[in-house]
């Protein structure tokens, strides 16, 4: 760090380099939060959590009882004590909008708040009014549904959409129909991923262990299959040696990361389509016939990208590409089921199936200089009326 003031002085470093190095190693350091935490809302475990994109502000998480929560994240200065309110719910089987059986994915609407979508075991995708809190698009699969995902085009407005018979739906938010579905994968679609830099191409995940590339608009084969070798990428190439369970983009579409139930988290090059052989070791968990959830730090605030991944009651946090494990945040009495992470501060929010969300951030003058504040308050209101007197 030194060397680098060093460095800025002289000219040799940009001005940004700094405040990423620094960022970077913040993440390093996160620990539960001093003062603020959420609203107990939650009765029952938590399958899945999304930030909003455009505010970076509300919270979404939906349970194993069907039920959906939004609540608030933003940070109230110079507040010694915050509680991050529920501000709309929907219970599970209460409403005709509720789902009745456990949700397995939340979504925002990439460009606005005011649509979420929520897919669920009820075998149902459901497009919500937000600010009404009910649901105005239903769509309705044939088998229980374990993911889903929408993409982040302007040119479209379709979502993918995996069910435990094999195949991929892809539904148009526009039009209310499915446009046409993608059938390869032999087992039931774990997890799906729209590419961030090409808004026709989606990755698919499968319990038969492959990784499918697509372009949607030729629909009847993938692109490639991805091979855990770097061999030939056939029809009978794997991708791990499991389910795979957690798929995810870095913010460039440049790589892919996945995870297995082998316990093995795998680096992909997008352009060549091969494993770029990172060791990141095994990672426990009990994820099988669920989302493998995990994250990736902002690229604003981090000069290192790193990759934050549950693995039972903790969450494991590595740098991507050397798989070196940098921290492990410890909290939670459960497994970690969903995370994500605020990319205008260096917070990360986690859920668990002990019915918990909680705020992981990196000790900063604000929160110091709020408890600072306040002790000395309480210093000289002990002092005026002390029972001494």
């Amino acid at each position: 760090m030194i060397q680098l003031l060093r460095d800025r002085r002289a000219g040799l470093e940009e001005e940004w380099t700094l405040p990423k190095v620094y960022a970077t190693h913040k993440w390093t350091q996160l620990s539960l939060s001093r003062n603020r935490e959420f609203e107990r809302s939650h009765d029952n475990g938590i399958t899945s959590m999304q930030l909003d994109h455009t505010s970076q502000r509300y919270l979404l998480s939906g349970t194993t009882d069907g039920s959906i929560f939004i609540q608030d994240t933003r940070y109230q200065v110079g507040v010694a004590r915050q509680t991050c309110p529920t501000v709309a719910f929907n219970r599970g089987s209460t409403t005709p909008s509720s789902h009745t059986h456990s949700i397995s994915e939340l979504k925002w609407y990439p460009h606005d708040t005011g649509i979420f979508t929520s897919s669920s075991m009820d075998k149902t995708l459901r497009i919500w009014d937000t600010n009404e809190m009910c649901v105005v698009e239903n769509f309705k699969m044939s088998t229980p549904i374990y993911t889903h995902d929408l993409a982040k085009a302007i040119k479209h407005t379709l979502t993918a959409v995996g069910t435990k018979d094999g195949i991929v739906t892809i539904c148009d938010m526009n039009s209310g129909s499915s446009s046409h579905i993608l059938k390869r994968h032999k087992k039931p679609v774990m997890t799906v991923q729209w590419s961030p830099s090409d808004e026709y191409t989606l990755a698919t995940g499968s319990q038969d262990n492959q990784i499918l590339f697509w372009d949607i608009r030729k629909t009847r084969c993938p692109l490639v299959s991805l091979d855990q070798h770097n061999g030939s990428q056939g029809k009978n190439s794997t991708a791990h040696n499991g389910y795979v369970l957690g798929l995810q983009f870095t913010t460039d579409g440049l790589f892919l990361i996945s995870s297995g139930s082998d316990q093995r988290l795998r680096l992909w090059d997008v352009s060549s389509t091969s494993n770029m052989l990172i060791n990141y070791g095994r990672i426990p968990h009990s994820f099988k016939n669920q989302t493998h959830h995990f994250s990736l730090t902002p690229p604003s605030l981090s000069f290192t990208p790193h990759l934050l991944v549950p693995s039972h009651s903790d969450v494991s946090i590595y740098e991507l590409f050397t798989g070196r494990n940098v921290s492990k945040l410890k909290g939670h009495y459960s497994s970690v089921t969903s995370i994500d992470v605020n990319s205008n501060d260096i917070e990360v929010y986690t859920g668990s199936t002990d019915n918990t969300v909680l705020i992981w951030t990196a000790v900063n003058s604000i929160e110091l200089n709020t408890e600072s504040k306040l002790s000395r308050q309480s210093v000289i209101y002990n002092d005026t009326w002390s029972d001494e007197d």
